[in-house]
């Protein structure tokens, strides 16, 4: 299990739903969300890296789906984490069987993702280590180029103004050696110079 957690930016305009996150301060529920996951609409869902093989064991996870090869923040072990009991297999329960049995048990939260991790509310900047930045998947996060170029130069430079990691979240092992080199005292911090996420390999 990973040492910190983490929490993907998935669907729509990705890099204005991240610039937003740090305009609000932090990592917010969404009141009002048209699809409402085991979350709800009052707790933030938010997700450990498990060892690669119990991926194979389970029915659905949220690393793969929301963190690797996305935007994702990565946060502090200190934060105030949920662990929900998971259901296996969700999607394949009578829908009324399944609010019966989660109804039954009223002080419980729950998942059908065996790695997620929930959080009350909101999660605060000030739990936020570092940002993971999926370079090889940069052209797919744009529609615009030119637009958005500009707004990753903004979400780099708010995160270098607010102290935290840039980590390259499209690499296969980005969790393993993030936090290997974050457990060493070396205070060394993941910088990915801007002329190489904005290069050439965007504009192809």
């Amino acid at each position: 299990m990973s040492k910190y957690y983490y929490h993907g930016v998935k669907r729509g305009d990705i890099l204005e739903k991240t610039l937003d996150i740090f305009q609000k301060g932090g990592i917010k529920c969404m009141p009002g969300a048209r699809k409402i996951g085991f979350n709800g609409l009052d707790h933030v869902s938010i997700c450990t890296k498990e060892p690669e093989e119990e991926y194979s064991r389970h029915s659905n996870n949220a690393f793969y789906k929301y963190v690797q090869d996305s935007i994702c923040f990565i946060i502090s072990d200190t934060v105030e984490a949920i662990k929900p009991e998971i259901i296996e297999n969700a999607d394949k329960w009578n829908r009324f069987e399944l609010f019966g049995y989660m109804n039954s048990k009223p002080n419980t939260r729950f998942s059908d993702m065996f790695d997620e991790w929930q959080v009350k509310d909101r999660v605060s900047l000030s739990d936020i280590v570092a940002i993971g930045i999926p370079m090889q998947q940069l052209a797919e996060l744009m529609e615009d180029i030119q637009e958005g170029q500009e707004k990753i130069k903004k979400i780099i430079e708010i995160a270098l103004a607010l102290g935290l990691d840039i980590v390259d979240s499209s690499l296969p092992n980005f969790v393993e050696e993030y936090e290997k080199e974050k457990s060493k005292n070396f205070n060394k911090v993941y910088q990915i110079q801007l002329e190489k996420i904005l290069g050439s390999e965007v504009h192809e």
